[in-house]
């Protein structure tokens, strides 16, 4: 865990000193959620034919894109939760894995969890797509914090309101937080992921950004000026829009002209 992760909890455990330890059962717990995600993860891996379905769902009118629709939710479901929009379908599942960072500091090094997506867009008669990129990372630590401090959570479901609270904020913010190297706050569950902004690249060497949380707060433990991330009043001006335009920058899409 990081430092800002480590002065939020310290901050809190002020006031509840024998809740410093994360207990053992709720490790089992994230194991066990761990687990049973893995093959979920690894059949989205495999998959073969999911862009030229998400192509039909955003080229397709009326019932032939319904059908288009109801065939990739059939094949990628549960596993992976799927929105379309006008011209735009985009899907987004949970991923274990071991450490990302590279780091001498032991809490940066963590196993964790992440929030794989993909962005399909029709643009006339051509298609954009974005290939499998990440959003959220939450190291172990934080999804245990999660348990700890709300037993009641759903991390599949907290994980998903991580990854669009991220994917809604407004651009010009979130990229004003990651250039300060500034903390900032995610809505997920019944509480708040406390994150940093990294700026990766994947093993092309293309560049993407992601949010990753250091510890996760209870409603109950925000203080005032702990706010979530605002999202954007138009959808242009998304961080889910930003990122797929930096992907398409960064050639980290295909075009295909149908």
């Amino acid at each position: 865990m990081t430092s800002i992760g480590k002065q939020t909890d310290m901050a809190w455990l002020q006031h509840q000193p024998a809740r410093a330890r994360i207990p053992e059962d709720v490790w089992r717990k994230v194991r066990a959620f761990r687990r049973a995600i893995a093959p979920g993860a690894a059949q989205m891996n495999a998959l073969q034919d999911v862009h030229q379905l998400a192509v039909d769902v955003v080229h397709k009118k009326g019932i032939g894109q319904q059908r288009a629709i109801a065939r990739l939710v059939a094949l990628i479901t549960p596993t992976a939760i799927v929105t379309a929009g006008a011209g735009t379908v985009a899907w987004a599942w949970p991923e274990p894995r071991g450490p990302i960072l590279e780091s001498d500091n032991p809490g940066q090094r963590q196993d964790c969890i992440v929030v794989r997506y993909a962005q399909v867009e029709r643009v006339g008669r051509s298609t954009r797509v974005l290939n499998y990129a990440w959003s959220f990372e939450g190291p172990d630590h934080a999804m245990a914090r999660v348990l700890q401090r709300d037993p009641s959570s759903d991390l599949g479901a907290v994980l998903w309101e991580a990854h669009t609270a991220f994917m809604a904020a407004d651009a010009d913010s979130v990229l004003d937080h990651f250039i300060e190297a500034r903390t900032f706050y995610l809505s997920a569950g019944n509480g708040l992921f406390v994150c940093k902004g990294i700026s990766a690249k994947d093993a092309k060497g293309e560049r993407f950004l992601y949010a990753r949380a250091e510890t996760w707060i209870a409603a109950g433990m925000a203080r005032s000026d702990q706010q979530p991330l605002a999202p954007a009043t138009d959808s242009v001006d998304t961080t889910g829009n930003m990122l797929f335009e930096l992907a398409l920058n960064g050639a980290k899409t295909e075009v295909r002209d149908e």
